[in-house]
């Protein structure tokens, strides 16, 4: 009979778990109607909803507009206020979908430049809806027909388009990333650094730091510059031509063949890329002779003390000190990542702004670190960030509020409010001077950063720096010893800005990686330098005369408009919202035909597969339906995943037909009926020490028939032959860190353990109980590695090799693979109750290749090699009980990453090898390859 692989659940460990439902916990949802969108959600979000429901319409008519198509399309819009750090997403699957977290951006980051955090997210997410739903006639009949997945344009648009439009419309007004310096600082220290990107890198298929960051950088200043020089008409024009005819014609020139880009512009896209290249070059000195004090890495925040400096390194999760007088540094904490790190006057405590992943969401944490012994404690606020102690040891932080920000102080007797802010006005960076008298902050009012100052002592006084001309874009407040220090741009590097006493001083000659976070030990000004292979700390010049110091009087303007800032979110709720009914969204409004078959057999199967989904994640259903051509049956399967609990729960049942390959033309046709059901629960989180644990329970029942002969329907639809419970549980934890420019560099564990269990439910006498367990344990200390795998069938029904597990008493017809990889050199070993194997490798050579022609990209190559073993202990089956059976082979693996830089395609990176094995004992050896081994 042939072999039948029972149900087995897929238990990917190490990846959180990322709940499909938006909101925990859940709770009544509402929508808000206008022409063109569905505005679903909860109460925190109804505010923000009426908001957004004030300029949705016109945002689809201007971007509409902008690009020459016609608004045609109803769009979901969820808002989760669950998330504390602010996100938002684009989809078309099943249909068209825009998601916004409910979140304040930190004016500090990538996303700083915004003006109005929901107006621009907004925005940019439905520059997507609208950019990738341009399509030529036939391609918007099938998507009449079949639903919006079917928009080819979606996955074949270079990623640096794709996202190049929304960074550079949400950039029109002069706020956003495609205007700001700190997003244009990427571009221009890799000029500095001879490390210009091509096009096609990026496009996604370069893979070291800063990765997926270049399609919307890069991206988005050249799509801007393409507006700016020539103008938005061409630009819409190439929008039409890749949403209609990509797959016709290339974007760029192959040979002879003009691409869609050339025939719209009339030159080259090297030309093009060429001239964005020009643009952002920097045309005044730069000082390349920089004083590192460590290597660079993804360094998330910096502070200082009066003795020491402290950094987070968020690839290695580690807290580092450096000892400025000893240059020696030392790792404090591991597990470690911080948006901001304060330290209190005198040093002795350390506080830590950074976030947990809660029910599956980003939640703000404040932490506080003794630095006497390193202790950690979580503080017992919510929803702050961008803390520093008050003289007073009480904490001064940033409250967010929805997409707004307040400026709190949070102590003893509570949280009191310093600050309010708006849609118009964010704050960041808050501190207290020495004395206590001021709280200074940077304050983003309509997208422009100023320095602001409220007196403390009962005044209620508050003022505004006047900056001088030429000074923009600050970021980074820190203070010590009397001196405030800021970071300054105006579109060439982050440069160094100090205010003491009545003097505002800065530096006018740019340093190469930029001055970010200028903090102070002893006088000695230290500073975070953003390189192109990542962030390193670095010591400022002592020499300051070649920095171009320039100095004028610090001139303070009073800013009571900051006081009581009226806020659109303030504004009544808008009327005709309405309780959201989930069921009339799990109406299917995906579907396509389905065909089935091979060489041998021709067409096997017809069929037709309907997709479902809320737009809030909380259900989701794939039904498929169709007719086995072969034995003249209908077979169906469904699939329904439930989110709308702490954990996602997910159900299958399906029933197929197999006709069955007969020994002779005469005999009579065998047809196999195959049945399942199935349901699985699943979980993970992190712990305190950073180590992630995932979880996942699973039960079903499988069954299956043979009938013969012409005997027809009835009888393919009789009861059952055999009747078949299975259970499965598995459990992970791991812990890994992570190298800056190696993607694969990896140091850590990874420990799984597998529970699989089956029993005969009819008839009862086919075969016993069977159990086995299964574990694996990886170690990972890049260039070595180690994996070590073991399995145990504790019942005696279950037997173990090389190539998975099975059933002896059911005739070989029931087994599958086990969780351990099958590998070249052991295949034919025998079985046993007990089985084992491991591999040892190291890596020889690395070489970072990171170039392409067209399409085809190499990323890296590895030459790797080591040992395996395998070890069957004896058992019932298949055994010769007076020994145990091993073998041990040698190996050499090259491995190739690379990058299909086509489209959506770009974003993965598989990987090819090629690998030869020996057994030294028999002589036996082999090749053995795989064009796509991973991902």
């Amino acid at each position: 009979m042939k072999r039948f692989v029972f149900l087995a659940l897929v238990f990917i460990i190490f990846i959180s778990n990322a709940h499909g439902d938006v909101y925990s916990p859940n709770r009544s949802l509402y929508t808000l109607e206008t022409k063109f969108f569905h505005i679903i959600f909860p109460e925190e979000s109804r505010s923000a909803a009426a908001y957004l429901a004030t300029f949705a319409d016109s945002s689809y008519d201007e971007i509409a507009g902008l690009l020459g198509t016609e608004k045609r399309y109803k769009i979901s819009v969820v808002f989760t206020p669950d998330s504390e750090e602010l996100n938002g997403s684009f989809t078309n699957y099943p249909y068209l979908r825009i998601l916004l977290y409910q979140a304040a951006i930190d004016p500090d980051s990538g996303l700083g430049s915004f003006n109005n955090d929901l107006y621009k997210l907004f925005y940019h997410e439905l520059t997507h809806a609208v950019s990738l739903t341009l399509r030529g006639p036939v391609q918007n009949i099938l998507v009449a027909v079949f639903g919006t997945p079917l928009g080819i344009s979606v996955y074949t648009t270079p990623l640096n388009f794709t996202e190049g439009i929304t960074v550079s419309f949400e950039s029109r007004d002069g706020f956003g990333r495609a205007a700001d310096p700190l997003a244009g600082a990427i571009l221009r220290q890799d000029i500095i650094e001879g490390n210009w990107k091509t096009f096609i890198q990026t496009a996604g298929a370069y893979d070291d730091v800063p990765g997926g960051n270049l399609y919307y950088l890069y991206g988005g200043y050249f799509s801007k510059m393409l507006q700016d020089r020539y103008g938005m008409e061409k630009y819409a024009k190439l929008w039409q031509a890749l949403g209609s005819g990509l797959l016709s014609r290339p974007f760029d020139d192959w040979g002879y063949w003009p691409g869609h880009f050339s025939r719209v512009y009339g030159f080259t896209l090297e030309t093009a890329w060429a001239e964005l290249k020009s643009l952002m070059s920097i045309r005044v000195p730069v000082v390349m002779d920089v004083s590192p004090i460590r290597e660079a890495a993804p360094i998330t925040a910096i502070c200082a003390t009066p003795l020491f400096l402290y950094y987070a390194d968020s690839a290695k999760k580690e807290l580092l000190r450096y000892d400025p007088a000893a240059k020696i540094e030392a790792k404090v904490l591991d597990a470690f990542y911080a948006s901001r790190l304060s330290a209190s006057a005198d040093g002795s405590k350390l506080l830590i702004s950074t976030h947990k992943i809660e029910e599956g969401f980003p939640r703000l944490e404040l932490r506080e670190m003794d630095t006497a012994s390193n202790k950690v404690r979580v503080l017992p606020y919510r929803k702050l960030r961008d803390a520093s102690y008050t003289a007073a040891q009480d904490i001064v932080a940033i409250r967010m509020d929805g997409y707004q920000t307040d400026i709190v102080l949070a102590g003893a007797s509570g949280i009191k409010v310093l600050l309010e802010g708006s849609e118009r006005i964010a704050y960041s960076n808050p501190l207290v001077s020495a004395d206590g008298l001021w709280l200074y902050a940077l304050a983003r009012i309509d997208g422009t950063n100023s320095l602001v100052r409220v007196n403390l002592n009962g005044s209620s006084q508050i003022q505004r720096l006047e900056t001088p001309v030429g000074i923009g874009w600050l970021r980074y407040l820190s203070q010590s010893e009397g001196i405030l220090r800021m970071g300054w741009d105006d579109d060439k590097l982050y440069r160094l800005a100090e205010i003491e006493g009545d003097t505002v001083r800065w530096q006018t000659t740019p340093i190469s990686g930029g001055v970010h976070d200028p903090v102070a030990v002893k006088s000695e000004v230290f500073y975070l330098a953003h390189f192109s292979n990542g962030i390193a700390p670095c010591l400022f010049p002592q020499n300051r005369d070649q920095l171009g110091m320039t100095e004028a009087p610090a001139r303070w303007l009073p800013a009571d408009e900051l006081l009581a800032p009226k806020s659109a979110y303030d504004s009544p709720p808008a009327s005709g919202e309405k309780k959201y009914n989930e069921a009339f969204w799990m109406l299917s409004r995906f579907w396509h035909p389905t065909l089935n078959g091979d060489l041998e057999n021709g067409i096997s199967s017809l069929g037709i597969a309907f997709y479902m989904q809320d737009p809030i994640d909380r259900l989701d259903a794939q039904v498929w339906a169709g007719w086995n051509t072969l034995s003249s049956l209908p077979q169906w399967s469904i699939e329904v995943g439930i989110n709308a609990w702490a954990y996602p729960i997910s159900l299958n049942a399906s029933d197929s037909f197999t006709v069955l390959p007969v020994a002779d033309p005469g005999d009579l046709v065998s047809v196999l009926r195959s049945s399942s059901a199935g349901a699985s629960v699943s979980g993970a989180w992190q712990t305190f020490a950073g180590s992630e644990i995932s979880w996942i329970l699973g039960t079903g029942a499988f069954a299956y028939s043979t009938s013969s002969g012409s005997a027809g329907m009835a009888y393919a639809y009789r009861f059952w032959d055999s009747i078949n419970l299975t259970a499965t549980g598995a459990l992970g934890i791991g812990n890994f860190k992570y190298g800056t420019n190696d993607p694969d560099y990896a140091l850590g564990y990874r420990f799984i353990l597998l529970s699989r269990n089956l029993a005969a439910l009819f008839p009862s006498s086919a075969y016993g109980l069977s159990s086995g367990l299964e574990t694996s344990l990886a170690f990972k200390a890049t260039p070595l590695e180690l994996n070590v795998f073991g399995a145990f069938a504790p019942l005696g029904q279950m037997v173990y090799n090389s190539s998975g597990f099975f059933l002896p008493n059911s005739g070989g017809s029931l087994g599958g693979s086990a969780s351990y990889p099958t590998y070249a050199g052991f295949a034919g070993k025998k079985s046993g109750t007990w089985y084992a194997q491991g591999e040892a490798k190291l890596r020889i050579i690395h070489a970072s290749i990171q170039s392409g022609a067209g399409g085809a990209y190499a990323n890296r190559l590895y030459l790797e090699a080591g040992a395996r073993g395998a070890l069957a202990t004896p058992g019932t089956w298949h055994m010769d009980a007076s020994a145990p059976d091993y073998a041990a082979t040698g190996f050499g693996r090259l491995t190739l990453t690379w990058t299909p830089a086509f489209g959506m395609a770009a974003q993965i990176h598989p990987q090819s090898w090629i690998e030869i094995w020996i057994n030294p004992e028999t002589g036996k050896y082999g090749i053995d390859f795989s064009i796509i081994a991973e991902y």
